[in-house]
């Protein structure tokens, strides 16, 4: 771990594109100002924290049976709901329309 000292309206530089500041020190307390491209996610370590662990909680949810539902979806076929009638997947058109007709 890097420590450093810093007073009041000094900076830290971290990289080309992150700059910390010091904007006020009291007795218990440093304000800082963190300056940052919006794509840096920037928390307090506690949000952090929170974020990790319903980030945990999520990944750990039971896995779907997907396998079934993709059965059941091949036993479908849309056009009969709709009243066209379908081909098998065997059987070719007997005959093609012509562009020129």
């Amino acid at each position: 771990m890097l420590i450093l000292t810093r007073k009041t309206g000094e900076s830290i530089q971290i990289g080309d594109q992150i700059r910390i500041k010091i904007i006020d020190v009291n007795r218990q307390f440093v304000k800082v100002g963190i300056e940052a491209p919006r794509s840096v996610k920037v928390h307090r370590e506690e949000i952090w924290e929170r974020i990790r662990e319903e980030n945990i909680k999520a990944g750990a949810l039971p896995s779907l049976d997907l396998s079934g539902a993709a059965r059941l979806l091949k036993t479908i076929d849309p056009r009969k709901d709709s009243g066209e009638e379908s081909e098998s997947e065997n059987e070719t058109p007997t005959s093609v329309p012509n562009e020129k007709e």
